[in-house]
C-alpha cells in the first residue's frame, strides 16, 4: 500500500502498470483479513494427494514431498478455490523476487507456502498413523 501512495503522489503521467498498480491497491477489499485457504490431503493406498489452491513454488511441493510419510505422493496446485494468483516460498516473497509483488502476484501474506505446506504434512501424517 506504500507503493501505491507513493505511486498517486508521483509528478507526471502514471504508466500503463503504475495505473494498473493503483486501481489494484485502491479495490484490494482483503487487508488486514484472515484468508480461509482449502487444504486438502487424502490417501489412495500408498499414495499421498495433497491438493493446494493457487500455483504453488515448486520448492513448497518438493518440501511437501521430502517431509511426506507416504511412499508415494503428489501434490496438485491450483486446485479447489482461487485464493491467490501465486504462494512463493517466504524467502521468495521478502526478497523482491518473481511472487513478491503483493495483490499483484501474490493475494496471501509471505509466509503463506510454509502455513500451507505446514498444513498439509499434518494432513499426511495423520492419514498414515
Amino acid at each position: 500500500m506504500a507503493e501505491v501512495e507513493g505511486l498517486k503522489k508521483k509528478e507526471g503521467e502514471l504508466t500503463p502498470f503504475e495505473q494498473y498498480t493503483v486501481r489494484k491497491g485502491e479495490s484490494w477489499p482483503y487487508d488486514g483479513k484472515i484468508a480461509d485457504v482449502p487444504v486438502q490431503a487424502m490417501r489412495i493406498g500408498d499414495v499421498g494427494v495433497v491438493a493446494l489452491p493457487a500455483e504453488i513454488f515448486a520448492r513448497i511441493g518438493l518440501e511437501i514431498k521430502q517431509f511426506s510419510p507416504t511412499p508415494f505422493r503428489l501434490v496438485v496446485e491450483l486446485a479447489n478455490a482461487d485464493v491467490s494468483i501465486y504462494v512463493p516460498t517466504t524467502d521468495q516473497a521478502e526478497r523482491g523476487a518473481y511472487g513478491a509483488r503483493p495483490i499483484l502476484s501474490r493475494w496471501l501474506c509471505s509466509d503463506a507456502g510454509r502455513q500451507l505446506a505446514d498444513a498439509a504434512q499434518v494432513m499426511l501424517w495423520k492419514l498414515w498413523e
